[in-house]
């Protein structure tokens, strides 16, 4: 993995517990990798990572996934949340 960490993300959640959105900044420390393809410009790579958000109106831990592509090599492409 070329891309330099921690990276951080603004994302927006819902709650599992009681449905209110949260807006979070991510920092993500690690990622795990998943997949990479050849493209025009090099390789893509893709990348998991997971998070645990504290509700701050229930106090519910939610655990959140998501995506991180690295595109050109050391450049962060997209990041999602699944």
């Amino acid at each position: 993995m070329s891309l330099d960490l921690p990276i951080t993300y603004r994302g927006q959640i819902k709650c599992v517990g009681c449905g209110a959105t949260i807006n979070h900044s991510f920092t993500i420390h690690d990622l795990e990798y998943e997949s990479s393809d050849e493209r025009g410009m090099g390789e893509e790579t893709q990348y998991s990572f997971t998070e645990e958000v504290t509700c701050p109106q229930c106090g519910h831990l939610n655990e959140i996934t998501g995506e991180v592509w690295e595109y050109p090599v050391g450049a962060v492409n997209l990041i999602q949340l699944t």
